[in-house]
C-alpha cells in the first residue's frame, strides 16, 4: 500500500509539473505574439481616429499609410505564424486571425476612401458641365447637353459606389470588433484595440447620415 500510494503521490506530481510547464509554455507565447497583435491594434487605432478625430491627411498620405501598413502586417501576420506548431496552433491562429481582420478593415477603409475620392472628382465634372451647359451657344447647347447630363449620371453613380464602399467598411469594422473581443478574451485584452474605440468609429459614420 505505501508503495502504491508513493506511485500515486509520484504520478500526480508529474500531472502538475506538466500542468504547471504546459501553462507556462501557453504564457510564455502569448508574450511572443504580444507585440504583433499590438502593433495591429495600434494602426487600427490610428486608422479609426483619421476619421474621428477629423484628420487633415491628404488622399495621398491616406493611401501611402494603407499600402505601408498592409505591408507590415504582412510580415507581423508571417512572424505570427512562424511561430506555430502542432501544440500552439490554438493561440497562434487566434492572433493571426486579429491581424487578418484588421488587414480587412484597412483595405476596406483604403477602397471607401477611394471612392470618396471618385466622388469628389465626379461632383467637379459635374458642376463644370453644368455650368457650361448655362453659358453655351444653340450651336454648342446640344453637346453640352450631352456631357452635362452624362456628367451628372457618373456623379450619382460615383455616389452610389461610395455608399456600397461605406457599408462594406462598416461591416469589416464590425467584424474587427468582433476580432477584439474575441482575441481579447483568449490573449490579453491589454493587447488588442478596445471594442469602444471600434463603436465610436462607427458612430462617427452613422452620424453622417
Amino acid at each position: 500500500m505505501k508503495r502504491l500510494a508513493a506511485v500515486i503521490v509520484v504520478l500526480l506530481l508529474v500531472a502538475v509539473g506538466f500542468f504547471g510547464y504546459t501553462k507556462y509554455q501557453e504564457r510564455q507565447l502569448v508574450e511572443a505574439v504580444r507585440p504583433h497583435v499590438k502593433n495591429t491594434s495600434l494602426r487600427i487605432e490610428n486608422f479609426a481616429r483619421l476619421k474621428t478625430d477629423k484628420s487633415n491627411i491628404t488622399y495621398k498620405e491616406f493611401f501611402s499609410k494603407v499600402d505601408s501598413d498592409l505591408a507590415e502586417l504582412d510580415k507581423r501576420l508571417l512572424d505570427v505564424q512562424t511561430l506555430s506548431t502542432a501544440t500552439n496552433k490554438e493561440t497562434t491562429d487566434i492572433a493571426a486571425s486579429y491581424i487578418r481582420t484588421a488587414q480587412d478593415f484597412i483595405r476596406a477603409m483604403g477602397a471607401m476612401t477611394q471612392k470618396d475620392l471618385s466622388v469628389n472628382a465626379a461632383k467637379n465634372w459635374a458642376s463644370q458641365s453644368i455650368d457650361d451647359l448655362r453659358t453655351s451657344t444653340s450651336y454648342s447647347y446640344q453637346h453640352a447637353k450631352r456631357t452635362s447630363d452624362k456628367a451628372v449620371e457618373d456623379f450619382r453613380k460615383a455616389i452610389d459606389e461610395y455608399k456600397e464602399a461605406e457599408e462594406e467598411m462598416k461591416a469589416a469594422a464590425s467584424k474587427m470588433k468582433e476580432a477584439a473581443i474575441f482575441a481579447g478574451a483568449k490573449l490579453d485584452k491589454e493587447m488588442v484595440i478596445s471594442p469602444e474605440a471600434m463603436d465610436s468609429f462607427l458612430d462617427a459614420h452613422s452620424s453622417e447620415k
